[in-house]
């Protein structure tokens, strides 16, 4: 097989798995493009931290493997990739779409999303999948196109969301799966010899996510809340509320169908050294929170009995 140039584009944890994978699996890469950690974007007037960052320069460096630093600059992009003669783009954990004038001028251009494709195109899909409950979500292996997430699908990779798995699990999860999809598909593509495949689902959108759409409502239904928590948890920010006017950050929970507790959502309930909070519906028992400077407040919350979220 003819080593075709790849070039990886991204700057996340599952960027930087994929990049160990090429080089054990002895792909030619030739070159790495990345961002810092603070991201700046189109639909944020301030920069966003990017809270899945791995640095991929440090350790492009050590492998002795050129890095560019993408910001918007497109024509340096450019010259970068034609002075590393890239033939292959792959991207994971990118933020950007790939400029015209890139993607007419490489050969092969694939993206890793975190969804199966047309399903939840576009930001967060781990975590929206998550907060809509879905039963299965995995990842897609595709062509990169001027559209959003939009390309020829080749492959895709499923796997279930337990009602128990958090965000980092499915982190994970995603992971193994991509793994999995270029060992099947990635020696074919380069090849010419893999055709792309279509699935007849209904596409839908995921919208970006900022902190502030993590805050409860204590009085939508525990599952909502726990749902949300889940979709919200580390390496994210977390769901917060707030006790006396000051951050509560939730990062865990269970939901606690006994006892029958009548009271007014976000009221808190101490019961033999476990904390609750009454919901719509249930109780919803804190497992896991802290302060925002990061302090543990499980034994304060503790000495909070019939106190009130709000």
């Amino acid at each position: 097989m003819k080593k075709n140039k790849i070039t990886l584009f991204g700057s996340t944890d599952l960027t930087l798995h994929i990049f160990n994978y090429l080089l054990k699996k002895g792909y030619n890469l030739n070159g790495v493009v990345t961002i810092k950690e603070n991201i700046s974007i189109s639909y944020s007037k301030k920069k966003l931290k990017n809270v899945r960052f791995s640095n991929l320069s440090s350790i492009a460096d050590k492998h002795n493997i050129p890095t560019f630093f993408y910001k918007n600059n497109t024509d340096n992009l450019n010259s970068f990739l034609n002075t590393s003669r890239t033939e292959v783009i792959l991207l994971a954990g990118w933020f950007h779409n790939l400029p015209p004038k890139i993607l007419n001028n490489i050969k092969i251009c694939l993206g890793i999303h975190s969804s199966l494709l047309p399903q939840l195109k576009g930001h967060a899909p781990l975590n929206w999948a998550i907060i809509n409950e879905f039963k299965k979500t995995g990842v897609s292996l595709f062509e990169i196109s001027k559209n959003v997430d939009a390309g020829k699908i080749y492959a895709r990779k499923e796997f279930i969301i337990k009602k128990t798995d958090y965000i980092s699990d499915l982190i994970e999860k995603c992971k193994v799966a991509t793994l999995d999809l270029l060992d099947k598909n990635l020696k074919q593509i380069l090849e010419g010899s893999k055709k792309n495949s279509q699935w007849k689902k209904k596409e839908s959108y995921g919208l970006n996510r900022i902190p502030d759409d993590s805050i409860i409502d204590w009085n939508l239904k525990a599952n909502k809340i726990y749902d949300l928590i889940r979709a919200s948890s580390r390496p994210y920010s977390g769901a917060f509320t707030f006790l006396n006017k000051k951050q509560v950050i939730i990062f865990k929970s269970k939901i606690a169908f006994k006892p029958l507790v009548y009271g007014k959502p976000g009221q808190i309930f101490v019961l033999q050294k476990k904390i609750y909070v009454k919901c719509n519906d249930f109780l919803l028992e804190i497992l896991d929170a802290e302060n925002i400077g990061g302090k543990q407040l499980i034994e304060e919350l503790l000495k909070c009995n019939h106190e009130r979220f709000k």
